[in-house]
């Protein structure tokens, strides 16, 4: 991947979207204030800050885990939001329902959105990019990203991030690649990481964009945005 800036999302978002970015703005936040606490308590260990920075990069990978899989999961859960209202837009817009059964359709709905989320990553993202009119990766690099965040997501909660064979048939799809630890647990970078949650933001603040003006979601200024959490 390639270096990238901060992608900025547009004036007007979705819910869902400002959702995300509350999401992400603690995840930020809190990697922040982690690498912070970190660089404090090694640098005031005095004699013992060798084995303290030991420690910082023994349990880093574990970190790294952690981080990439809330990642993943913010990515996703912005996808299964925008999805429901795409759906629930299309629907208000061709009939008329009274209060029950417009709640009934909204259920069905987010069943729907729920299944389709709970299957592989890249097959999500084909749904949501047919219902939604764009799609939600452009080109080889989001692509690319999206299929190895699954694979490694599931990889990491399902199997300890030990490689198994669905794990590598998944990857061989892609032109990842990777090293093991000593455990012979799959190594993330953290440039890697980090620029692939830029290219997230960046496809979620492009897609939103687009079905907000094209399907005339309710849409407020982020300007005037603020989350209590």
């Amino acid at each position: 991947m390639v270096e990238l800036e901060d992608p900025w999302p547009p004036r007007y978002v979705s819910y869902p979207a400002a959702q995300f970015m509350m999401r992400r703005t603690e995840h930020r936040e809190f990697n922040a204030l982690y690498h912070e606490l970190a660089r404090r308590a090694i640098n005031g260990a005095r004699g013992k800050r060798k084995e303290i920075y030991g420690k910082y990069i023994d349990k880093r990978q574990y970190y790294l885990e952690n981080f990439l899989c809330r990642i993943h999961d913010i990515f996703i859960q912005y996808y299964e939001e925008i999805a429901v209202e795409i759906l629930w837009s299309k629907l208000h817009q061709s009939e008329e329902q009274d209060g029950e059964k417009r709640w009934a359709a909204r259920e069905t709905i987010e069943r729907t959105v729920s299944s389709k989320a709970a299957k592989r990553i890249s097959d999500f993202v084909s749904f949501v990019s047919t219902e939604g009119g764009q799609q939600v990766a452009i080109n080889a690099t989001e692509i690319t990203l999206i299929a190895t965040l699954g694979a490694l997501r599931n990889l990491i909660v399902h199997n300890d991030g030990v490689p198994d064979a669905r794990f590598l048939a998944r990857v061989a799809e892609t032109d990842f690649r990777f090293e093991l630890q000593k455990g012979g647990r799959v190594e993330i970078e953290e440039s890697w990481l980090l620029e692939g949650a830029q290219i997230c933001d960046a496809m979620v603040f492009r897609f939103d964009q687009h079905v907000v003006e094209h399907f005339s979601l309710p849409a407020r200024d982020r300007f005037g945005l603020f989350w209590i959490r």
